[in-house]
């Protein structure tokens, strides 16, 4: 096997050794804790006290691991300590999940095997991650954050892309990013190790003998196999073999910072249901011919063509065609025009609804918007909200972009001469309002 397999085998080894107690690495890591005690002290004394930690203020452990050489190239690595973790810090500023009476405390300690691969002139950087306190493994906790903005104040969209910016910075020594590997020191297999190392290798660019993607590709097949099951597909070794090399491609392209040990399996089986759907799609039979209404001579189309031409399921035509009242077979062209119009006004809210809700927009305000933009006819007018949605956008990514962006207090005041020269009932006066009740929400600083 090649350098990627060897690394793999060697930082499962180690997991299982210093979780069965068996592992001198934890004699380094006693001795360097009671060394920095005094530091540990007077970090935990300024959290008590309420000052808000910097990233300069962490304690450092690092234990060095013996380095691996051979054929292929060598892997140097270390065991790092970091105190205290973010999720020590969320505990500290009470901020969710922490504000939570029976969440527990998070741990204190950090840890992280960090190894440097070198092969061919390349470098790859990879961090392990032998426990998942919540916050150390972005991506699978996204959904926590959103909470946790709103409670400090901030816009989620902002703040969730702050949030993950610190797990893609170049690492310091390499000048590349170090790529995340949750494991499970009990449960993680030595093959399902390496499957990560192939991906990220293959994202990086990093050299991968074909031994070490063939072990992979073996690994993922019977995870892919599992996938399919559901599907009634399962059982076919020829649709899992067909499906393996697409699932590999899509992995090296668009997987990013698994969550939890179990993330990489769960995202093969779905990455693998998706494309045998898909194939099916392709080769599903066409609908019915559509066919003359005898009683009103008008053109009749069968539900399933409705389906395909208005962008919808066929079981959600069949409850749109109950919900107004439709028990006839197919639709007629007038019926199934006023229905694609429904749907796609419905669609085209959603999407701006969304668009403005992640720039801050709250739902009581993004109906107001629709209230104040209106055609004659009285329907919305979604080209003038979608020009107002896109112009509010523009104006945060100016603000997020500029270097010097003004305090709290300044943008205050120049909210507040905005609503003073609006026009009552304005756009102008209702984003001058709706910007002034955002900054009147406690701003409590940001975790990185």
């Amino acid at each position: 096997m090649g350098l990627l397999h060897e690394a793999a085998a060697r930082i499962v080894a180690h997991l299982r050794a210093r979780a069965a107690g068996s592992h001198p690495i934890q004699a380094v890591l006693d001795r360097e804790c009671a060394r920095q005690q005094t530091a540990l002290d007077a970090v935990n004394r300024q959290l008590v006290a309420g000052h808000v930690f910097q990233p300069e203020d962490a304690v450092h452990v690092i234990a060095p691991l013996e380095p691996y050489e051979c054929a292929d190239g060598t892997v140097q690595w270390v065991e790092h300590w970091v105190y205290p973790s973010t999720d020590l810090l969320m505990f500290q500023g009470g901020v969710f999940p922490y504000g939570q009476p029976e969440k527990a405390a998070p741990l204190p300690w950090e840890p992280r095997i960090q190894a440097r691969l070198a092969a061919a002139g390349h470098w790859l950087a990879v961090a392990i991650a032998p426990r998942l306190p919540g916050w150390t493994q972005p991506r699978g906790q996204t959904l926590w954050l959103t909470p946790a903005a709103k409670q400090l104040g901030l816009q989620p969209r902002k703040w969730e892309q702050a949030y993950l910016q610190q797990f893609k910075e170049p690492h310091p020594d390499l000048g590349q990013r170090a790529w995340h590997i949750p494991v499970d020191a009990e449960t993680t297999a030595v093959a399902e190790v390496l499957t990560h190392l192939v991906i990220v290798a293959e994202k990086q660019q990093f050299p991968v003998s074909p031994d070490d993607r063939d072990a992979a590709l073996q690994w993922m097949q019977p995870v892919v196999r599992e996938g399919l099951r559901r599907l009634d597909v399962g059982e076919s070794r020829q649709m899992s073999q067909d499906v393996l090399w697409d699932v590999f491609l899509h992995l090296v392209k668009e997987f990013d910072l698994p969550a939890t040990p179990w993330g990489l399996q769960d995202y093969i089986k779905t990455t693998a249901r998706g494309r045998v759907k898909d194939e099916k799609k392709k080769h599903a039979p066409q609908p019915h011919e559509s066919w003359l209404d005898p009683a009103t001579g008008e053109k009749r189309y069968p539900d399933a063509w409705a389906a395909q031409v208005i962008g919808m399921s066929e079981k959600m035509v069949t409850r749109r065609k109950a919900a107004r009242g439709i028990t006839t077979e197919g639709l007629l062209e007038t019926e199934m025009t006023a229905l694609q119009r429904e749907y796609e006004a419905k669609q085209q809210r959603k999407c701006l609804r969304e668009r403005g809700k992640a720039g801050g927009m709250s739902a009581e305000g993004f109906k107001k918007l629709c209230q104040r933009k209106k055609k004659p006819d009285g329907t919305p007018d979604w080209e003038a909200i979608e020009a107002h949605i896109t112009q509010r956008e523009q104006k945060a990514e100016a603000m997020a972009l500029s270097e010097d962006t003004p305090s709290l207090e300044d943008q205050r005041a120049e909210w507040e001469a905005r609503l003073a020269e609006a026009e009552l009932g304005s756009d102008e006066w209702c984003d001058a309002q709706d910007a002034l009740q955002r900054l009147q929400q406690p701003q409590r600083g940001s975790y990185t």
